[in-house]
């Protein structure tokens, strides 16, 4: 049995999580998930440690296969989030489908072949990336039925938008995260509060504004131009216009609230209802949101959001 090219295929070395495998036949359980019954390529989704000890009877893998850009891109920003994005040692782009995701014996897993090795150790950045993201895609938050129609269109908007060449897309590559959080979830706050997570680069503190600060300053700004009326696609111009490394800091500031304001007045506000009567969102930087913040939300998955009503996937 051969590896792929530009890996020996080597097995001396443990199994680790995120680790992508020949799988010479793997039985009825990748049939179950619609895969011929004939070699394939799977990641280990199982913890390292039970990987290394060998100690479990089962082992947990998924489908893989190279990816490329955009669609990696796209997985990598939670917009596919039953999607596992991963970074081999030679840098190559693997995406494994967590929701096909199947059981094999785990001296089927140990005798495999080693396409791809996707971390060295259990605390680098890589391998922790991928424990999270494994957690995460079963652990999903079930958003309460009322919480959905009032994402809905923004969620459509941005998953229409992203990976694309419009204005609206390039700005959502620019978004770390989209978390949303809720005084209570059962029963239901009546106000939430939407994060619209962003790069320190990007977003500079209130304090260091300049106040003195007018919109005459923004960069490809008109005499026509009002921030109660201008359309998203060209609040997103402006904030492109805007972000070069020497651009003022203040204006880009500014126009990061409008888009918050935007996507309420365009995209959240329309679809609220007597559950929830408010959204508030804020744009944040990374390192402004805190951790109590980050424990206190959910994430706002841009592929499909779970709730008490329907099926993740």
């Amino acid at each position: 049995m051969t590896a792929e090219p530009g890996c020996d295929g080597n097995t001396a070395a443990p199994i680790r999580q995120g680790d992508i495998l020949r799988l010479g036949l793997p039985g009825p359980g990748a049939q179950s998930v619609g895969l011929a019954d004939e070699p394939c390529l799977v990641a280990a989704l199982s913890q390292t440690c039970d990987l290394v000890q060998g100690s479990k009877p089962y082992c947990l893998v998924a489908p893989a296969e190279r990816s490329a850009e955009p669609e990696f891109r796209d997985v990598v920003k939670g917009r596919r989030p039953l999607m596992l994005p991963l970074v081999d040692d030679e840098g190559s782009q693997w995406l494994a489908d967590i929701n096909r995701a199947f059981s094999i014996k785990m001296q089927l897993a140990m005798a495999a072949p080693v396409v791809a090795r996707c971390s060295a150790n259990d605390h680098e950045d890589r391998a922790q990336r991928t424990r999270h993201r494994i957690a995460r895609a079963f652990a999903r938050f079930p958003f309460p039925d009322a919480a959905y129609p009032v994402f809905r269109r923004l969620q459509s908007e941005f998953r229409s938008k992203a990976g694309r060449d419009g204005s609206i897309g390039r700005v959502l590559e620019l978004l770390q995260e989209v978390r949303v959080q809720a005084d209570q979830w059962d029963p239901l706050a009546q106000r939430l509060t939407l994060y619209l997570i962003v790069d320190a680069e990007l977003l500079i503190p209130d304090e260091e504004a300049d106040p003195e600060w007018q919109w005459s300053r923004v960069e490809g700004w008109t005499a026509n131009d009002q921030t109660r009326t201008m359309p998203l696609d060209s609040v997103c111009r402006l904030i492109l216009r805007n972000c070069s490394a020497d651009s003022d800091r203040t204006t880009l500031l500014h126009l990061w609230r409008l888009f918050g304001e935007s996507l309420d007045k365009h995209l959240v506000r329309p679809n609220l209802n007597p559950a929830v009567v408010a959204v508030d969102i804020e744009v944040v930087s990374d390192a402004e949101f805190t951790l109590r913040q980050y424990r206190r939300t959910e994430s706002l998955d841009l592929d499909a959001l779970s709730d008490s009503g329907r099926l993740p996937g």
